[in-house]
């Protein structure tokens, strides 16, 4: 290895959801993704994990691949802060591979208490009886995904879920930008007459100038989403005077010291939330939203999605790495 150059390793994973991911993209039944390894001339490792999600605008696993490969097994510092904005997974991963290197320690699955996590529930009519287990683990928020059946179908599975879950229970509703804008009215009107049983209605539209004209009409707070998840966009939200909540990927955000200067410099209102990532690269994004949270947040982080996936076997990670790439 050349002088001031740091060699590059990866491995290509992927995961099983535990029942197909509804929403309204569509059916998701299998997480893809790459765990980058890092090693500088003091014989230190660094972690970090490629996990895209291409229909929010990010490279997908094939272009990661690509532009490893074209690394010829070795990086600069220099090289690392070149990366293409193209390659918001692969700033990501490097970046957080390379802070790492001074832990020199191998990434460990961790939990995290179920209050601090909001948890996924399913598309539909599903909702109505899935969301007591997490409630009974300690789960106090929840996210549903909408916009997936009709509206009129979708908005009495809601009256009847407020109906059942406990007042204590929070919601957070998460549309992926399906909605009209007479739907997006319609559950901002349901979610203003649920009092403070709702959060935030999440990226109901797919364009921010509407969202921004409809948000001053109502109690219930609007978070984008899908419209800010390359930084540009969310450079471009917040000098197009958004002033609501954001929600945040950070595995698929870019440089996370980018993404986390932004956030503190221009004191943004930041939820965080999962790819369904391993825990490689959940625990750089936690540290993220651990800086990023607002002082005094008690919101809880939107991770709360690890029953989705098939558990991980014992020594995952040196198994991948044992295994040829």
């Amino acid at each position: 290895m050349r002088s001031n150059r740091l060699n590059v390793q990866f491995r290509y994973y992927e995961r099983n959801f535990v029942r197909p991911l509804q929403t309204s993209y569509g059916s998701w039944a299998k997480r893809e993704g790459i765990v980058v390894r890092l090693r500088d001339e003091a014989d230190r490792f660094g972690w970090g994990e490629i996990a895209p999600l291409p229909w929010f605008g990010t490279e997908t696993l094939e272009q990661a691949i690509a532009f490893l490969r074209s690394l010829d097994g070795e990086i600069s510092p220099a090289q690392l802060w070149q990366i293409p904005d193209t390659l918001p997974c692969c700033q990501f991963a490097l970046e957080s591979a390379f802070k790492s290197l001074a832990n020199d320690r191998e990434p460990a699955p961790f939990t995290l208490p179920p209050d601090r996590l909001a948890a996924l529930l399913p598309a539909g009519e599903r909702v109505l009886s899935s969301w007591q287990t997490p409630w009974t683990a300690g789960h106090r928020t929840f996210k549903w995904k909408i916009g997936v059946f009709a509206s009129e179908l979708e908005w009495g599975w809601f009256a009847q879920l407020l109906g059942n879950l406990p007042p204590e229970g929070r919601l957070r509703l998460d549309a992926n930008g399906a909605l009209t804008e007479a739907a997006c009215r319609g559950w901002l009107e349901r979610c203003d007459g649920a009092g403070d049983r709702v959060e935030f209605l999440e990226q109901p539209l797919a364009q921010v100038a509407p969202m921004q004209a409809i948000a001053p009409h109502f109690r219930t707070p609007i978070a984008l989403d899908e419209s800010v998840t390359q930084f540009k966009h969310l450079q471009a939200a917040v000098q197009g005077g958004w002033r609501g909540l954001f929600v945040l990927k950070p595995s698929i955000a870019g440089f996370p010291s980018r993404l986390q200067a932004t956030i503190q410099t221009r004191g943004l209102d930041c939820v965080f939330s999962s790819v369904f990532e391993s825990f490689v690269g959940q625990g750089a994004a936690l540290r993220l939203a651990e800086v990023g949270a607002r002082p005094g947040s008690a919101r809880a982080l939107g991770f709360g999605v690890g029953s989705w996936l098939d558990p991980l076997p014992p020594r995952w990670l040196e198994g991948l790495w044992n295994r040829r790439s």
